[in-house]
């Protein structure tokens, strides 16, 4: 299941494991870094870092997009494996885009008994 948090607070599944972030700068004209990677249950946080007004919005309409601001931060939580292209609508996709990709994670071995 794909969460998408608004840029106030953050979800967390039940039962969760440990939960990694990983943290995209909005600057001006630029998302730093624009591709990351990262595991099914990952948080992402855009944080503004410039001084435009930026978006973060995401291709297919599935997450819930950052509207435009200049301050502040918008964090995803990704619980499907996929590619995730985003853009800011402000600037345009040629100006400013990125992906995220999710990696499905792999099953710990089983342990055997000795």
């Amino acid at each position: 299941m794909l969460l998408a948090v608004a840029a106030c607070g953050e979800t967390t599944p039940p039962n969760a494991g440990p939960v990694e972030t990983r943290e995209v700068s909005v600057v001006d004209d630029a998302f730093e870094p624009p591709d990351i990677i990262v595991a099914e249950g990952d948080t992402v946080t855009w944080t503004w870092a410039g001084f435009d007004e930026h978006t973060v919005v995401f291709d297919d309409g599935s997450i819930l997009p950052a509207t435009a601001r200049a301050v502040g931060t918008h964090r995803v939580v990704f619980g499907l494996a996929g590619t995730y292209p985003y853009f800011c609508s402000v600037h345009g996709r040629s100006v400013m885009s990125g992906t995220v990709e999710v990696r499905q994670l792999e099953p710990e071995p089983a342990r055997t008994g000795g």
